[in-house]
C-alpha cells in the first residue's frame, strides 16, 4: 500500500512539472517592450530650449519668453515664471534647488516653491549654459564671451575672451572644466573653447568652431555638437575630445540638416545628439563605435536632450516639442 501511494505522489509531481513547464519556458520568451522615441503632450507653444530632470518623475524645461514648465511623473505643466526673457538653459542641483538662465543677463532661481530673479544685467546678453558642481559653486556662459561665478552668495564676471560666443558649459569636477562655443579665428584654427584647470580658464585654439553642446564622461573623454554651417551635413558635426585634443567623429546627419543642438551620453557606449531638418527634427545614436540615425524625421526640430538612465529620456525643441524614449 505504501509503495502505491509512493508511485501515486511521485505520478503527480511529473504531471505537475509537465503542466508547468510551458508557462515557466513561456515565461522565459516575454521579453520587455523595447524603448522607442514618441511625442507626448506639451503645455505650451513656445519654443523650449533647455531640458534637466531631478528624478524620473521631475523634471524641468524652459524656453522662449521667459517659458518654464513642470513634469509631475505624469504630465508636463506650465509654472508662473518671473520674466519674459528667452530662458536658454536650466539646470538642477536637487528638487529644491534650481537655476535658469537666459536672455538680458537673466539669471532665475527655485527654492522648491517658486522661481524667483535673482539676477539681472543686460550688458552681458544672452546668457546660454549653467551647470553647478556643489550648491555654493556655480558657472554662467554668455554669447558675449563672458563667464560668470557663483560662490553661494552672488554672481560675478571672472574671464571674458574677445569675440567668443559661447554657449555650453560642462564640469567634470570642481577643478575641471569646459566652455564651448564661437571663436575668433587665430593661426592654428579658432578659440572656440576653454578649459577651466588650477583655478582658472585657458584659452584653447582647435579646428572646431560653432559649437553648440558639449558633454564629459570623464577628464579624458568629452563630445561637443557643432553647427558651423547654416544647412547641409556640415551642419551638424559631432567632436570627441581624447584627453589631449578635439577630433572630428562621422555622423549620418541628413543633407537637409540645419544643425546639431544637444548632446548627452549615459556611458561611453550609450550617446544621444539632437537636431533640426527642414522636416522636422532628426536624432542620432552613439553606440560605442559609432553614430547612426535613430529617429529621422521627429515633429519638430529638436534643441536639448537629456537621459535619466539608459531607458528613460527626454527632448525638446522648436514650438515646445517633448519627445519621450522608454518602452
Amino acid at each position: 500500500m505504501k509503495c502505491f501511494a509512493s508511485l501515486f505522489l511521485k505520478i503527480l509531481v511529473a504531471v505537475g512539472a509537465l503542466l508547468v513547464l510551458p508557462f515557466i519556458f513561456r515565461c522565459d520568451l516575454i521579453t520587455p517592450p523595447k524603448p522607442s522615441w514618441y511625442e507626448v503632450e506639451s503645455p505650451t507653444s513656445n519654443t523650449l530650449r533647455s531640458v534637466d530632470f531631478v528624478s524620473e518623475t521631475e523634471g524641468w524645461a524652459v524656453g522662449e519668453k521667459g517659458t518654464i514648465i513642470h513634469y509631475d511623473g505624469s504630465k508636463w505643466n506650465l509654472v508662473q515664471s518671473p520674466t519674459t526673457a528667452s530662458l536658454w538653459a536650466v539646470y538642477f542641483n536637487s528638487a529644491t534647488d534650481g537655476w535658469a538662465v537666459g536672455r538680458w543677463g537673466t539669471i532665475l532661481h527655485y527654492d522648491g516653491i517658486s522661481w524667483q530673479m535673482v539676477h539681472s544685467d543686460s550688458t552681458l546678453g544672452f546668457l546660454t549654459s549653467v551647470y553647478f558642481t556643489s550648491t555654493s559653486n556655480g558657472w554662467v556662459c554668455s554669447f558675449n564671451g563672458s563667464i560668470m561665478n557663483y560662490n553661494g552668495e552672488d554672481w560675478r564676471v571672472v574671464y571674458h575672451e574677445n569675440e567668443a560666443g559661447w554657449t555650453s558649459l560642462f564640469f567634470t569636477s570642481a577643478n575641471n572644466g569646459w566652455v564651448v562655443g564661437w571663436g575668433r579665428a587665430v593661426q592654428g584654427g579658432y578659440i572656440s573653447t576653454a578649459h577651466y584647470a588650477n583655478g582658472k580658464w585657458h584659452p584653447i585654439v582647435t579646428q572646431c568652431d560653432g559649437l553648440t553642446d558639449v558633454y564629459f564622461l570623464s577628464p579624458k573623454s568629452g563630445w561637443a555638437t557643432a553647427s558651423p554651417a547654416k544647412m547641409g551635413s556640415e551642419s551638424a558635426l559631432t567632436w570627441h575630445y581624447d584627453g589631449t585634443s578635439w577630433n572630428l567623429v562621422a555622423n549620418p546627419a541628413p543633407d537637409d540638416s540645419y544643425g546639431l543642438s544637444g548632446i548627452y551620453f549615459v556611458d561611453e557606449n550609450d550617446g544621444w545628439a539632437v537636431g533640426t531638418r527642414s522636416i522636422g527634427g532628426y536624432i542620432m545614436h552613439f553606440d560605442g563605435s559609432s553614430w547612426s540615425l535613430a529617429e529621422s524625421a521627429v515633429g519638430n526640430g529638436l534643441m536639448s536632450v537629456y537621459f535619466v538612465n539608459p531607458n528613460n529620456g527626454w527632448a525638446v525643441g522648436l514650438s515646445g516639442i517633448i519627445v519621450y524614449y522608454g518602452p
